[in-house]
């Protein structure tokens, strides 16, 4: 428990997630990504006591060449002290009514956004899909301060070698597999167009594995090449929790 005063009064955060609305249908024990129908009536973010209208939307964005914008809430569970914010496609337009699942469009944007964060490598921008973590069914991302996450320090794999894929004549994406306790992949890329599309092309390859998506940017450790690089790490997922935990 967190508490703060200010003369009379005080505020009190408590650290438990009594205001998390429940799961989604078909997402308690789900072990693929494939996300059941998107159901308006239950949506959470648009119906109930959590619905985002409720709340000061505090920002939009709009991705260089995307279809649309993003719009930016603070998120209230969990709650996180340093600023923790849902994005979520056009919350007024039909087109980002839809089930937990990223599309290409998705990737190509989130790769945008990663690339103009400011300052470089402070933000997180992550995605948990159906069966890894993610509670709703209609399209979102959490935005996150940057953790350190141990995952951005990992090596390659042994055994294995980085891949620099050539998606346009000077654009390319480097792949590697990561030693690292799950199944995990690094891509980088100083574009965000590149980086969208191979992003895309790794999910579309996973199919309905679970797993969570995370884009960061930093700047670029090339000599005499300065500039912004992205990152972004799949994790595959088997399932959401171990069965020896199971019950706990």
């Amino acid at each position: 428990v967190r508490r703060l005063g200010a003369g009379p009064f005080v505020a009190e955060l408590q650290l438990v997630r009594t205001l998390r609305p429940p799961p989604s249908a078909g997402f308690v024990g789900a072990t693929t990504s494939a996300p059941p129908p998107y159901d308006a009536a239950s949506d959470s973010f648009a119906v109930g006591p959590h619905r985002l209208q409720l709340r000061e939307r505090a920002s939009r964005l709009r991705p260089a060449g995307g279809a649309g914008a993003w719009d930016v809430y603070h998120n209230i569970s969990p709650a996180d002290i340093r600023g923790h914010f849902l994005l979520l496609p056009d919350v007024a337009s039909p087109a980002g009514r839809r089930p937990q699942r990223l599309l290409p469009d998705d990737c190509a944007d989130l790769a945008e956004m990663a690339l103009t964060l400011r300052p470089p490598g402070r933000t997180a921008l992550c995605y948990n899909g159906v069966g890894a973590g993610a509670s709703q069914n209609r399209i979102h991302v959490h935005v996150w301060p940057n953790r350190d996450y141990a995952v951005r320090s990992a090596g390659r794999a042994v055994g294995t070698r980085a891949l620099a894929l050539a998606i346009e004549e000077e654009e390319r994406v480097t792949v590697e597999a990561l030693d690292y306790p799950c199944c995990a992949m690094r891509l980088v890329a100083a574009s965000a167009e590149p980086l969208g599309r191979a992003l895309a092309a790794v999910l579309s390859a996973i199919s309905n594995l679970p797993h969570n998506v995370c884009l960061f940017n930093r700047a670029s450790d090339e000599e005499c090449v300065p500039g912004i690089k992205i990152e972004a790490y799949i994790f595959v997922r088997s399932r959401e929790s171990s069965v020896f935990c199971s019950g706990r």
